[in-house]
């Protein structure tokens, strides 16, 4: 029986990207998630829920081959965790969002290849430690229905992919974050809105870490919104430059549930 694939879209624009791992909410070729791991699809064995009216579906099978990307086919298996999964049922909305990012991180992955750009140290460390918890078992928890190896794989391919963005778009010289000397300069030319810097050192210190922070949040949303601009230049570049060949995928009516 095909299993069906329910997943709910969220359409939030979310940081890929910030200093040290702080993320931020800044958006991201890959839809930034709140852990860190954009949630895949849930597979959901009943069928879909009672009530609603039939609609169109995708069916994917196991090493289905969905698209190239310079000459490198991208299966199924590399969209979604398929596992012992005969296929798969999913919208055509589902469908075309994984694959387009799917799409993305290969891409992101073949371009860093290219540039001979790799992972910070900070970033290695972050992502051994997402492996780790991923690794983990709560004793005492059941474990998550719809679990697996494969699906952890995934999630950690996509943090991954999210870090090698974050330092491509440094090699360019882009940030989502406010740097000091933005702050310097903002705090030049408004000095009228904020209080006189004492003498003191200390007390210098500290008004100016109140300052700053407060500069960083009014400056944080304008930006994110710059980098967004120059993240989808960087992205519309890489797919214009590339070789992505998209295979067709037939729409068919959704199987009825056994009963």
């Amino acid at each position: 029986m095909a299993l069906v694939v329910i997943a709910v879209l969220i359409a939030v624009k979310l940081a890929y990207l910030f200093k040290d791992e702080e993320q931020n909410e800044t958006r991201t070729a890959l839809t930034k998630p709140k852990d860190a791991t954009e949630a895949l699809p849930s597979v959901n064995p009943a069928g879909p829920p009672q009530g609603e009216e039939s609609e169109a579906v995708i069916r994917v099978l196991p090493g289905q081959v969905l698209a190239t990307i310079n000459g490198k086919p991208l299966i199924a298996e590399d969209v979604w965790p398929l596992g012992k999964t005969n296929q798969l049922e999913l919208s055509s909305e589902v469908y075309h969002f994984f694959l387009e990012r799917a799409i993305n991180r290969e891409l992101i992955f073949q371009t860093a290849k290219q540039q001979g750009i790799e992972l910070s140290e900070a970033h290695k460390q972050r992502l051994a430690q997402i492996r780790m918890q991923k690794e983990e078992r709560e004793p005492g928890v059941i474990e998550k229905l719809n679990r697996s190896d494969a699906a952890s794989e995934l999630e950690l391919r996509d943090s991954e992919a999210f870090m090698l963005q974050t330092e491509m778009m440094a090699a360019r010289g882009e940030s989502p974050n406010v740097s000091e000397r933005e702050v310097i300069d903002f705090y030049a030319q408004h000095q009228e809105d904020y209080a006189e810097l004492p003498q003191d050192e200390e007390e210098r210190a500290r008004l100016w870490s109140s300052i700053s922070f407060s500069i960083r949040q009014r400056l944080a949303n304008s930006k994110r919104t710059e980098f967004n601009r120059s993240l989808d230049n960087f992205m519309t570049e890489l797919k214009s430059s590339a070789q992505v060949a998209v295979m067709e995928a037939p729409e068919s009516p959704r199987s009825s549930p056994s009963r």
